[in-house]
């Protein structure tokens, strides 16, 4: 907005950003969970008690859904309202099962379940967000008195995002740096890099106003069971749910007979390997990329759409 050429990363431990499969943050955040529920075995064992985890996610359960994938647990997120009787239910039975005599559920922030409420609660940060009530510790109570059988809430949530990243974070942070680069050295700018269909790949920013990617319930995540959906996954690509909203297309060719432009742009022509040329042009005042011409085709220029104000009048018609 402010006409500043950027190139994004998404970073996040919520994984929750639109156009990208996966944020630089979301591995290490699972692991350190993983970790911390799984020290926490013995001690609900050993008093025969229902733990209830929270973890961050206060509009998607991305990072509360895979925490359940590599512990076994029951998940609530915030795509679906659950039936809490139902839960206690699948607790008890857990625990009756468990040898040790205790279960295991994982809340996001802002899953609530039918009928229930979750406040918030004191200053906004500096996204407008207030923090919301602790999940955990009501959800704890309301089970506790539903059900009869002692539960105990524990909070997973700034310690996820403390220290030094995993493996996999590492390995995604350079080679998401390494390919923001490869754009700046192509002269590329208002793009994301991200993963897209398992594979390292840009997009452009994700859209003002879009919220946060979700949990697609109808693949993802069992509303009877309160669990990630574990079958099916054959064929599929490494993370449980990699589907990412259709972006609309980067670039809309128009004849130049009907483009009118006010100001000055500059070009930068580019040849492939395979000997073709583009020329690509940029605002001469803020570096933005407006528009690309190829060889074969001077008289047709492919817009870059997001530098359009009013992109519903390149819709294609008849």
């Amino acid at each position: 907005d402010s006409g500043v050429p950027i190139i994004a990363v998404p970073k996040t431990m919520d994984n929750d950003v639109q156009g990208t499969e996966y944020c630089i943050g979301f591995s290490t955040a699972i692991t350190r969970a993983k970790d911390a529920i799984n020290r926490q075995r013995t001690t609900l064992g050993s008093h025969e008690r229902i733990g209830i985890f929270r973890i961050f996610g206060r509009d998607a359960g991305f990072s509360a859904l895979y925490t359940s994938y590599v512990t076994s647990a029951r998940c609530l997120i915030p795509e679906f309202k659950y039936d809490i009787d139902h839960l206690g239910e699948l607790l008890v039975a857990d625990r009756k099962s468990n040898p040790s005599q205790y279960a295991i559920a994982i809340v996001a922030e802002g899953a609530v379940w039918a009928g229930g409420e979750i406040k918030e609660v004191g200053e906004p940060d500096m996204f407008g967000h207030r923090h919301k009530q602790s999940v955990a510790e009501i959800l704890a109570d309301e089970i506790k008195a539903r059900t009869g059988v002692e539960a105990v809430a524990s909070e997973l949530t700034y310690d996820l995002r403390s220290g030094d990243p995993d493996a996999i974070d590492q390995i995604v942070a350079s080679t998401f740096a390494n390919v923001a680069m490869d754009l700046i050295a192509e002269g590329q700018h208002g793009r994301m890099v991200a993963i897209r269909d398992g594979k390292y790949a840009h997009t452009q920013l994700p859209p003002k106003g879009l919220g946060p990617r979700t949990v697609d319930i109808a693949t993802s995540y069992d509303t009877e069971r309160y669990r990630p959906v574990y079958s099916g996954r054959l064929g599929q690509p490494l993370l449980l749910s990699t589907a990412v909203p259709e972006a609309e297309p980067d670039d809309v060719p128009v004849p130049v007979e009907q483009v009118q432009m006010q100001g000055t742009a500059r070009h930068y022509v580019k040849v492939a390997a395979s000997g073709n040329r583009r020329a690509q042009a940029f605002c001469a005042d803020c570096g933005t990329q407006l528009y690309a011409t190829e060889a074969d085709t001077p008289r047709v220029l492919n817009i870059r759409l997001g530098c359009v104000n009013e992109r519903a009048q390149l819709a294609p018609k008849g």
